[in-house]
């Protein structure tokens, strides 16, 4: 319930018809008043070059524009008057619901037109769709399709009409090494998430004297590439081998022909095949050889569709009294042309001698390293990292974020809208704690919570709310209720007029005592080579389970003063009582406290289960949270969980997933993203005629900005100074990196000491820090040198931890 039916009608009649050129501008889909121009700019760039989501989701804070752009969405393809079903022309035999053509008639007007339905749409580049059947796939000559009967859609529309572009995700700023500059580390959890379809195109040109191994077939079936709907294997979809008459003994016999040589080449590609193209210039030719039988049959598929265009379209057009559309016409004289012997098929390289096989090929990814995902509001970053969702923050509420972005990005941008966004659903989820403390209470009361909040921020929304709530059964308002805490509270943000200001932000934090809280997240270290594994550091808050003698769980915690003794707490029959609940971001909503109410609209049948009878989510905190640092192992790695020095927001943000993957971008000569090295310099940039580009790399405001956050200034300016302007300094640092062991001359006793024999290891470690690296520093000694292959004891494992961890800056993060 995003939008309300008479706002939704106001948004119509306002934006609709003549007053339709009102909203075509992507802005209108974000906050314009709170972003920069630039911003709004590259807001309407992204929107171009998004991707849709398997499973769209429509934003908490809407803008009221939603509903007008899926009025005039194409993602959705509707009938646009009654028609009457002449024919059905289908591509494929078995398959006669997947593209096809409705050739129909408008009842009131007459008029011949013709209506494609396919079920895999390809946009651009390799960014598509596939599109689910409809009820409208079962109709057949002689039906009447009424006016706006759905014939096909995609995720991007939901039930109210609402434009859906991209996904919700729960994000916090924190500036951490996999942060910089503009990336972004993410939950695995939302990557599986994240899931979207590619649509992809491979073509092959063959020869007369090309042949096709039996690549998918066997000995009863000669088959060189999959069938429609056939999954591709071995990420090739086809091969040609170009036929040398020396070889033919060894390259032309049965197992030779069902695999793969050096010199054949290859069509890569993945997932099913959606659709297969034959073109053929020498018809004579495709009869004369036996291994290409499957081409002939789908080269007769695509001639015979074709006929049928002709035959059903011709009696159309060849009768005098027919009025047709002018798309009827073009789709007949492109099928004339398609048949004509006279008329040779060309690609883009001229015409070719015998045959073209366009392959298209749809399958489903997800967001990986690399990828890259944006805002509403111009924030464009790179997934650089993806996490356990264990690892990711969580603060005291139990809400987990799904991203982390870098905090500067926003005071260097002006695009303030995000802050917006982010906080005014940190606050909400504030209102939906409140509802649920209310469930107990009558649902009037419930409904005023949510009223007085949705009033201070948009007058209007809040009175077509209460309208609505009037008119509904009471069932229907304890399953409204129950959907705002479950789901989220939906808030417009219209885009000119009822903004909400910073004022009002401030005064909502005050009204309802709303507060931030400290997080915790996990990061992994790798272990040096010790003999025995680190010891967990345990604090008095913290608590360990433990098995007791006779089997049963308890919960244990070492004490300061008693370090060495086990202090039992609490034995209780297999359930951990203090284990800390973090599914989801309302505790007692994911957990069992909290049963919705089921209504059955046809048995009109009541569910309710009561609420269970636990521990309250306050006392939950109190026993599980605290500020120590806990530490565990996993074979070499050492697992840290820090808590936050000061209180971050987790909440909601809007995100789009864009088209640019990297699988587009490799080259040969790098693992990751297409290198510089080797490409053409600009002669705007250097004058040299060497490979590599000779211009220096600057560290502009934002990457300076991003190491200060952790880092030391007077480190940060000497690091800027000896990669850009000192020579001396420059050359001395670069002969310790090439000719001596820098990681023995980190022991920097003093951070602020300014001693020209002292920078290199300082810029060393800037260059480590920034880069995620863990530098120890120690005033006499090696932290681990000293200790390594030895057989340790507690004491000496307890002065390694706390050096260690003390020496590390992401540990006061």
């Amino acid at each position: 319930m995003a939008v309300s039916k008479p706002e939704l009608e106001r948004m119509n009649e306002t934006f609709g018809g003549k007053n339709s050129n009102n909203l075509f501008t992507a802005g209108l889909l974000t906050n314009i008043r709170m972003n920069s121009g630039s911003r709004i700019i590259m807001v309407s760039q992204q929107m171009a070059q998004y991707v849709i989501p398997k499973k769209a989701e429509f934003p908490l804070i809407y803008t009221g524009f939603e509903n007008a752009f899926g009025k005039y969405s194409d993602s959705v393809q509707k009938s646009e008057a009654n028609y009457k079903i002449i024919d059905i022309i289908s591509k494929y035999l078995l398959h006669p619901r997947h593209c096809y053509y409705y050739v129909v008639q408008n009842l009131l007007t007459g008029v011949y037109d013709v209506i494609e339905v396919n079920h895999f749409i390809k946009y651009s580049e390799t960014h598509g769709f596939l599109k689910q059947p409809t009820v409208s796939d079962a109709l057949v000559p002689g039906a009447i399709i009424p006016e706006n009967t759905l014939l096909s859609k995609t995720s991007s529309m939901d039930e109210y009409g609402n434009y859906k572009m991209g996904v919700r995700a729960n994000m916090c700023y924190i500036s951490i090494p996999e942060t910089e500059e503009d990336g972004y580390v993410l939950s695995d959890e939302f990557a599986e998430k994240t899931s979207f379809y590619q649509i992809e195109e491979a073509i092959l040109t063959v020869n007369n004297n090309t042949i096709l191994p039996n690549l998918y077939g066997n000995k009863e079936e000669y088959k060189a590439f999959p069938d429609l709907f056939e999954e591709v294997k071995d990420g090739i979809i086809c091969a040609r081998r170009q036929v040398n008459f020396s070889y033919a003994a060894s390259e032309l016999t049965e197992n030779a022909l069902s695999s793969i040589l050096d010199n054949d080449k290859c069509i890569p590609g993945q997932g099913i095949v959606v659709d297969i193209d034959v073109f053929v210039n020498n018809e004579e030719e495709l009869l004369n050889n036996s291994n290409r039988i499957q081409l002939t049959r789908y080269w007769m598929e695509n001639k015979n569709y074709h006929k049928k265009i002709v035959d059903v379209l011709s009696k159309i057009i060849k009768q005098k009294s027919s009025v047709y559309s002018y798309k009827l016409k073009m789709l007949y004289e492109r099928s004339i042309d398609f048949l004509n012997d006279e008329i040779k098929f060309a690609s883009a390289n001229g015409i070719f001698e015998f045959a073209l096989i366009k392959f298209t090929t749809a399958y489903e990814t997800k967001l990986k390293e690399g990828y890259k995902i944006c805002d509403r509001h111009g924030s464009k970053g790179v997934t650089c990292h993806i996490l356990p969702k264990e690892y990711m923050p969580v603060d005291a509420y139990g809400t987990r974020a799904d991203i982390i972005q870098s905090p500067p990005s926003i005071i260097s941008r002006a695009n303030a809208a995000q802050c917006y966004e982010h906080e005014l659903n940190f606050i909400s989820n504030h209102i939906r704690r409140l509802l649920l403390a209310n469930k107990d209470k009558d649902i009037e009361s419930s409904f005023q919570i949510l009223y007085e909040y949705i009033s201070i921020i948009d007058a209007e929304q809040a009175l077509s709310l209460k309208l609505k709530w009037k008119t509904l059964h009471k069932l229907d308002k304890i399953e409204f209720i129950a959907d705002c805490i479950t789901d989220g509270i939906y808030i417009r943000q219209a885009p000119f007029l009822g903004n909400i200001t910073f004022e009002k932000i401030d005064y909502l934090y005050t009204k309802y005592d709303v507060h931030p809280s400290k997080v915790r997240m996990k990061k992994e270290f790798r272990r040096h080579n010790f003999s025995r594994p680190l010891i967990k550091k345990q604090e008095e808050s913290y608590f360990a389970t433990v098995k007791t003698e006779d089997g049963k769980l308890a919960t244990k915690g070492i004490s300061p003063l008693t370090a060495d003794e086990d202090i039992i707490l609490e034995v209780t029959d297999g359930k951990d009582k203090f284990k800390f609940t973090d599914e989801g971001y309302i505790p007692g909503v994911h957990d069992g406290q909290f049963q919705l109410v089921s209504y059955d609209n046809k048995t009109e049948e009541v569910k309710q289960l009561a609420p269970l009878e636990t521990e309250s989510p306050e006392d939950m905190l109190i026993k599980t949270w605290g500020e120590e640092t806990r530490v565990e192992t996993r074979g070499d790695v050492v697992i840290r969980s820090f808590i936050s020095k000061t209180p971050v927001i987790i909440a909601e943000k809007y995100f789009l997933i864009l088209k640019h993957v990297p699988e587009g971008k490799l080259s040969a000569r790098f693992v990751g993203s297409t290198s510089a090295l080797g490409l053409p310099n600009k002669t705007t940039k250097t004058e040299t005629n060497g490979p590599f580009n000779q211009a220096p790399i600057k560290s502009g405001e934002m990457e300076m900005l991003n190491m200060l956050i952790r880092v030391s200034p007077d480190v940060v300016y000497r690091y800027l100074s000896v990669v850009s302007k000192d020579p001396e300094l420059r050359s001395k640092l670069f002969n310790i990196l090439l000719y001596e062991d820098p990681l023995t001359l980190h022991n920097i006793s003093d951070i602020k000491q300014t001693k020209f024999n002292d920078i290199p290891p300082k810029v060393l470690n800037a260059f480590l820090l920034c880069m995620g690296y863990e530098v120890v520093e120690d005033k006499k000694d090696d932290v681990y040198n000293e200790f390594d292959e030895l057989d340790l004891t507690d004491k000496q494992l307890e002065k390694i931890f706390e050096k260690h961890a003390k020496s590390h800056p992401i540990a006061n993060i």
